[in-house]
């Protein structure tokens, strides 16, 4: 295992509202600005969310995150990376909420 010395540095971060949400792809924030090797996920709402990337398959869902859930993808360990120019996207995972709570977030970290 090689060490770059190189230390982690986060861009902004993205979030939403639940009461934001909807039914249909709405970007979460801004475009990627760098080559992310930390992306962490976070869903506080009380309702699943998909969450999808510009360079996912046209109109498949590829991320569910459980309601009242987080994850981490740690792409360094296996020198994958998230390009720059990734744009995040996120909706209600079926059904809404009748009274949406709490906030989803991604935090993205990049050398």
């Amino acid at each position: 295992m090689s060490n770059s010395g190189n230390s982690l540095k986060n861009e902004e971060i993205r979030e939403i509202s639940s009461s934001d949400l909807t039914t249909d792809y709405q970007d979460l924030g801004a475009p990627s600005q760098h080559r992310g090797f930390i992306v962490t996920i976070f869903n506080t709402t009380n309702g699943d969310v998909y969450l999808r990337r510009n360079t996912d398959p046209v109109g498949v869902n590829t991320k569910r995150q459980p309601k009242a859930s987080g994850r981490i993808t740690d792409s360094k360990t296996n020198d994958g990376v998230e390009a720059p120019g990734t744009q995040f996207s996120v909706k209600w995972a079926g059904t809404p909420p009748e009274e949406p709570t709490g906030d989803f977030w991604l935090e993205y970290e990049y050398v």
